[in-house]
């Protein structure tokens, strides 16, 4: 009974307002013809997403009752990457009720989007306070006709607000925070925020103070195991048409295919193509801590000090925190052939600290200038403000070749962060298994014998590897592991691996 209620009432406004308001059929006329301005996009996208999503209403009331700027705004910009109920970005949920490039244009035209949750309560209206998200009646407000605010409900255009109204039901505000502006924006879209008076920051106590201590928060992009369609089948054609043959099908196996050319249901195929190596595409380290306390070139985080510069560009910031040194991050990869381990990998990947971690939060202490002193601007970052993300590297790191109807249908890989020069021997118990045997020729193609149930075994094997590395685990590579998990119109799903504390991908490529 509520709900019709407020559907009748919303449609009552919305023919009295469109007697009352000449600008009204002017603002339908566009929505129908989709020619939105970005602002009311926006509003129309999130009030679909909020209709269908208690999860989302309830992030969003969370959100806005932490008064970030001393009034209950939800700042889109620090707000979009943050998960609702761990399942999904906020931004992600936009991108469900619209797309990746309508999302994208509104951040860039509108870097200080803001959603304002009102508290009415002393009006006897609509309060954050007292907002229960299990009610899905709820509208949103953006931009204005000449007497109101346009709103939106359920992703549909109701009408237009007359100001001075102060409704009961729910009702989010889109609009540009007044209290924040954004000091640079670089060619890596990272963004660095300001409040616009610090009377805005509830972390001030008091204006007079020495020091004023703010942060900034670049813009993460953790990346993800989804690489574009278009992309991935020039690099690996042969993947792609694996997919095709094979699917998503546990009783088969896409590296048949890739390998031998060996199709769906059948057993025979062509011999082994010799240009074929899995390739490492991408690493992502879970944390620091092979990072940490060690008197090595690993890269670290420096506080730094700028005098008299104002703000630096973002890309500037993330730059000088990083000391110089780079990470090198081995998969030392064996299989085994006729009783013997061969080496199929020992080669390291570099790479810097600002490629492998975001960094979602910067403490910036900020010291007035004086008659006797200049003024500092002090950035000082923290190792728990780093967010793991995934580094592809510039070019594959292809193993040696790895012939699984002649060797062990395993790759056994052990990961380390290699530190210092002088070496210790190790002992790893790795495993191996007849899953593939190829047999005669039959007119142009060999006949194969699959059989991945077979007895796994282990053998101890010993190998060196310098002294202070980093131990990030291990794991196994078997033939039939999926290449490709899934793909959609425009991504491709890649299967990773994952050890203690690396994961990684890999996949058969010339």
């Amino acid at each position: 009974m509520k709900k019709a209620i407020f559907r009748i009432a919303m449609m009552c406004i919305s023919i009295l307002l469109c007697l009352s308001c000449q600008k009204v059929s002017t603002v339908e006329s566009s929505i129908e013809s989709n020619q939105l301005n970005l602002e009311d996009k926006f509003a129309l996208i999130l009030s679909k997403a909020l209709y269908d999503n208690i999860n989302l209403r309830q992030f969003i009331r969370d959100e806005a009752l932490k008064q970030f700027d001393k009034d209950y705004d939800v700042f889109y910009p620090w707000a979009k990457d943050k998960y609702v109920q761990g399942e999904k970005s906020f931004r992600e949920i936009l991108i469900d009720y619209s797309s990746e490039k309508v999302i994208s244009s509104i951040e860039k035209e509108m870097p200080l989007l803001n959603i304002l949750v009102p508290d009415w309560e002393w009006l006897g209206a609509f309060s954050v306070n007292s907002w229960n998200v299990e009610d899905n009646d709820i509208v949103v407000s953006s931009g204005t006709c000449t007497d109101g605010h346009r709103i939106y409900h359920n992703g549909e255009y109701l009408g237009v607000l007359e100001h001075g109204l102060f409704p009961e039901y729910p009702v989010l505000i889109v609009k540009n925070n007044e209290r924040m502006k954004f000091s640079t924006k670089t060619k890596s879209n990272l963004t660095l925020y300001e409040f616009v008076d610090e009377n805005f920051n509830p972390n001030i106590e008091t204006k007079a103070s020495d020091v004023v201590t703010s942060y900034i928060f670049p813009s993460t992009s953790p990346g993800s195991n989804f690489v574009d369609l278009s992309s991935f089948t020039t690099t690996c054609p042969e993947a792609i048409t694996a997919w095709e043959e094979y699917g998503f099908d546990p009783y088969g196996a896409q590296r048949n295919y890739i390998y031998y050319s060996i199709p769906n249901g059948s057993n025979q195929g062509l011999e082994q193509n010799p240009k074929i190596r899995e390739s490492v595409l991408a690493i992502r380290l879970h944390n620091v801590n092979c990072m940490e306390n060690d008197e090595t070139n690993d890269p670290k985080l420096n506080q730094v000090t700028k005098k008299d510069s104002g703000y630096p560009t973002t890309d500037d910031i993330i730059n000088a925190i990083w000391s110089d040194g780079q990470l090198e991050i081995q998969l030392y990869a064996t299989t085994v052939k006729d009783g013997n381990v061969i080496v199929l990998n020992t080669n390291a990947i570099p790479v810097s600290g600002k490629d492998i971690f975001d960094i979602s939060k910067i403490q910036l202490d900020f010291y007035h200038k004086t008659w006797f002193t200049r003024r500092k601007y002090v950035y000082i970052p923290d190792q728990n403000n780093l967010e793991p993300k995934w580094y592809y590297l510039p070019s594959p790191l292809k193993f040696n070749i790895w012939n699984p109807s002649e060797s062990s249908s395993i790759i056994n890989i052990h990961a380390y962060e290699i530190d210092e020069s002088t070496t210790k021997t190790v002992t790893d118990t790795i495993k191996e298994q007849d899953g593939i045997s190829a047999s005669g020729k039959i007119g142009d193609k060999f006949s194969f014998s699959f059989n991945f149930g077979a007895d796994e075994r282990t053998r101890q094997y010993s190998y060196t590897v310098n002294k202070g590395s980093d131990d990030l685990g291990e794991t196994q590579i078997h033939f039939n592991d999926y290449v490709i998990r899934s793909i959609s119109d425009s991504q491709c799903e890649l299967q990773y691996y994952s050890t203690a504390q690396l994961d990684f991908i890999i996949a058969p490529i010339k």
